[in-house]
């Protein structure tokens, strides 16, 4: 591509940045391991000597969505919002690497703040937004729990106790639970 020529020719970091970038959105095959560590090496390259919150959200995303060091891409990505705290695309990859890590809760609390900004309403972001809602409303179904009441025969409890009994699980209870008495 003409931007690996202009490096070569430059040595300006922006063409290897752009290279970089061309060769990622170019390939049709985006979890090609060997484009993915040109991509990342070229990347890496570009931040390392110099700055750009692009760049450097380009790296942490590429590393967060293909799951090649989440943590380091995480780490990328808030460095950038330092500079840039509201920008949806950041915030994005933020939330994106909570949800990779698999904290549904956290990367939707970030998502929120995603939509009301400019960008909020980008393809990608929305296909994140319902990810993360699908992986909430997962967690909540996998971490359900049931509570039974047995009664005794004879009915000797009556509906006071089993309200008294459910109210004290409610209060207690971290994970959402089905109340059930036979």
């Amino acid at each position: 591509p003409l931007a690996d020529k202009l490096y070569a020719n430059s040595g300006e970091l922006a063409f290897l940045g752009q290279s970089a970038i061309y060769e990622y959105e170019s390939n049709e095959k985006k979890d090609d391991k060997e484009v993915l560590k040109s991509v990342v090496s070229k990347l890496e390259r570009v931040v390392q000597e110099g700055s750009s919150p692009m760049y450097e959200n380009y790296l942490g995303y590429v590393l967060i969505d293909h799951e090649l060091d989440v943590k380091k891409g995480m780490k990328h990505i808030r460095k950038v919002l330092k500079i840039q705290p509201e920008s949806a695309f950041y915030l994005d990859s933020l939330a994106w690497g909570y949800y990779k890590l698999g904290d549904c809760e956290k990367a939707k609390e970030v998502m929120n703040k995603v939509v009301k900004l400019e960008g909020g309403d980008d393809p990608e972001v929305k296909e994140h937004v319902k990810k993360i809602n699908n992986c909430i409303k997962k967690v909540k179904k996998d971490s359900m729990i049931a509570v039974f009441c047995v009664l005794k025969s004879g009915g000797d409890y009556n509906l006071d106790y089993v309200m008294k009994l459910r109210n004290m699980i409610k209060r207690n209870s971290t994970v959402p639970y089905d109340f059930i008495c036979l």
